[in-house]
């Protein structure tokens, strides 16, 4: 398009742009007001349309300075969707055919980036972009077909743009009543230290943070199940219930690294009862209920319990001796569970500390 001539257009409700072939990408960055439409309130909607191939047309869909945006994208079949900003006052964009949509906000103005899923069983992932204000989503949406058009692949939606400590990445927020939806949250192959623990308006945060900087932070909301993973690198993650509702199952894996290095944080709710079965590699807990976690790749688990009435039962991998701690009397008993493993520490109410290991089987 750069070499033909300028269109310009007034006085329409809708804009349809058709791409047709080609490998393009339509860049849309009105930064003035909202055109004037044909009906009060000005243009409502702009379609584009991505034309063949089907590989490589791209959408850039840009917020406007100096007011608070919240571009939220919502997938409705594959290479299709919806851009909409739910404050400032934009039109609409609908696309089809297209394959890589980008979402542009502004850190200083607040902005954030949304992603909902359908009303069906979605599978939502997280992967961190090059720097702290970018990152990139996928999704595999509809997986019981619903909605009639799934399953389907959404199409990757990447952002620049949202600080993790200054602008929300949202995930769900809208979607309820949606299906059972998982969400997975990708570390890096640095040495992560990830914090899952709840968030705002009752959803669950995960954040990440290197070398002392934040680097991602998402807040995700109405989903059944979720998966953190440290993927390489000496990793930590750490794990406060209840991390947002209660019935989320919460599942945590270390990933590639060096030996005796991927550490899980488990901190139980004041007064609460854990329960570590490091047979099935599972941690619950109860009173008040907590996010039932698996974990796997960790060489080491920490758990921290408070309040008077908190209680901590460890159960071996090929345990003979139920082995239960309380805040109180903490006593020393013997499990018998053979082979190789990890280590196991549990902080326990006045900061009483005791180490499992399983090499010697012993406490």
């Amino acid at each position: 398009m750069d070499s033909f001539e300028l269109f310009e257009f007034s006085n329409k409700d809708n804009l349809i742009i058709n791409a047709d072939n080609g490998d393009d990408v339509i860049n849309l960055n009105h930064q003035g007001p909202r055109p004037t439409g044909f009906t009060p309130g000005g243009l409502k909607t702009i379609t584009v349309n991505g034309g063949d191939p089907t590989s490589s047309d791209t959408l850039i869909v840009n917020g406007l300075a100096g007011q608070l945006d919240n571009l939220r994208y919502d997938a409705n079949n594959v290479g299709a969707g919806t851009v909409v900003n739910d404050n400032a006052p934009q039109p609409n964009v609908i696309f089809t055919g297209i394959e890589h949509l980008s979402l542009v906000v502004q850190q200083a103005d607040g902005d954030g980036v949304r992603m909902d899923g359908t009303a069906g069983n979605d599978s939502i992932e997280f992967f961190h972009g090059d720097t702290q204000d970018r990152g990139r989503v996928i999704g595999t949406m509809d997986q019981n077909n619903a909605t009639g058009l799934g399953p389907f692949t959404a199409t990757e939606m990447d952002f620049t743009g949202a600080s993790p400590l200054a602008n929300d990445t949202d995930v769900n927020f809208f979607n309820s009543p949606g299906g059972t939806d998982t969400f997975t949250f990708n570390g890096t192959g640095l040495d992560d230290n990830i914090q899952i623990a709840g968030g705002e308006a009752g959803g669950t945060e995960f954040r990440n943070t290197i070398n002392g900087v934040v680097v991602s932070r998402v807040e995700v909301f109405n989903i059944a199940s979720a998966l953190a993973r440290g993927l390489e690198g000496n990793d930590i993650i750490n794990v406060s219930v209840p991390a947002g509702p209660a019935a989320t199952t919460v599942r945590v894996e270390g990933g590639d690294s060096d030996p005796s290095t991927d550490t899980l944080n488990y901190t139980a709710p004041s007064g609460g009862a854990t329960t570590i079965d490091l047979g099935a590699s599972t941690i619950t807990g109860t009173g008040p209920a907590t996010n039932p976690l698996t974990f796997s790749g960790m060489e080491r688990v920490n758990e921290t319990s408070s309040g008077v009435a908190s209680t901590l039962t460890v159960n071996g991998t090929d345990w003979r001796r139920h082995h239960q701690r309380n805040a109180y009397g903490c006593r020393r008993r013997q499990l018998c569970s053979p082979g190789r493993g990890r280590l196991a520490t549990f902080h326990l109410h006045r900061r009483r500390r005791r180490v499992y290991d399983k090499r010697r089987h012993r406490f």
